[in-house]
This record gives structure tokens, C-alpha cells and sequence, in this order.
């Protein structure tokens, strides 16, 4: 057999998340259903004895039906990147509340890592539940992809989809011109 870049344990575990895909699609012949391949065929890919693995394709038709990546987030994992759900964006793009979110997100990871540091200068792991650190880093995190995904959208959107910042009778306030 020849040699893979990945461990077998890794290997297993996208099988394990394969298998979960298939019960949250509703079970082997829901899912079936959804995509090109067989029952049979989908309850191969989660054996753990069987060599064969679920399809790029298939993967993504079950996770469409679900809406969630739940491979697609494992084999991020592996390669040592993250997955956000990207937000869905209207016309109207307030960029003073996505700045405000931003700031108020980034001032209170600020705060709760000088929390942290305030004793010893350390970050512990307790100090990291304790002041549920995580948490607010995915906040922050959140903040920034609404605001790139709102970006993004004006980028796609082309000429006439501005979503411009302009101040009116003293204040600033957003337009969104199609």
C-alpha cells in the first residue's frame, strides 16, 4: 500500500464526520436521495475497515441539504484553517455599525486579555474559560467577516453598487445605490 500524507487515525475521523453528514441528511436512504451515489455506497464511506471515502461531490451535496460543512470543516482543520459561515448581505450596507462592531468587538478581546495578564502576566487555561476568551475572539472574528462579506458584495455588486459613506446635514450616513 502506498504511503499517504495523513496518519490513519485522521483518515478514520473523516470517515466518522462521512457517517455524521449521512445522519444529519436524514440517514442512509434520505441521503441517498440528495446525491448521485447509492445506500449501499453511502454506508461504505463510514466503515471504518472499507478504503473507500465519500466523494469531494457528494460531500458537497449533503452539505448543501443541511446548510452545514461538516466535512468540508474537518478537512479545513487538517490543513490547519477555520471555517466561518459567511452572513447573508442586503442592499444596505452600514459601514459606521460594522466599524462600531468591529471596535467594540476588538476592545472587548482587548479587555479580557489584560484580565488575563493583569496577575502574572501569563494566559492560563482557566483564565481563558473563566473569562470565556474564546467566545469573544469568535466575536471578533464574526465582526470581521460580516464586514468583508458586506465589502465583498460591493466588489461583486460593480458600478452603481457603492453602499458609500457620506455626510448629510452634519452626520455621516450610508447609501446604497443600485
Amino acid at each position: 500500500m502506498p504511503a499517504r500524507a495523513l496518519s490513519s487515525e485522521t483518515y478514520l475521523r473523516l470517515k466518522r464526520y462521512a457517517k455524521e453528514l449521512i445522519k444529519l441528511n436524514g440517514g442512509q436512504e434520505a441521503a441517498s436521495l440528495g446525491t448521485r451515489v447509492e445506500r449501499s455506497q453511502l454506508a461504505r464511506y463510514g466503515q471504518p475497515q472499507d478504503d473507500l471515502n465519500m466523494p469531494i461531490d457528494v460531500v458537497a451535496d449533503l452539505e448543501a441539504e443541511i446548510g452545514e460543512a461538516v466535512v468540508t470543516a474537518v478537512l479545513a482543520g487538517i490543513t490547519g484553517h477555520a471555517l466561518y459561515k459567511l452572513p447573508q448581505v442586503d442592499s444596505h450596507r452600514d459601514w459606521l455599525r460594522h466599524v462600531a462592531s468591529l471596535s467594540k468587538e476588538l476592545s472587548d478581546v482587548v479587555g479580557k486579555v489584560s484580565e488575563c495578564l493583569a496577575d502574572d502576566g501569563c494566559i492560563s487555561r482557566d483564565e481563558i474559560r473563566q473569562t470565556r476568551l474564546l467566545r469573544e475572539c469568535d466575536e471578533l472574528i464574526r465582526a470581521a467577516v460580516v464586514m468583508q462579506t458586506a465589502l465583498a458584495a460591493v466588489l461583486e455588486a460593480g458600478a452603481g453598487a457603492t453602499g458609500d459613506l457620506r455626510r448629510e446635514n452634519g452626520s455621516f450616513t450610508t447609501t446604497a445605490n443600485r
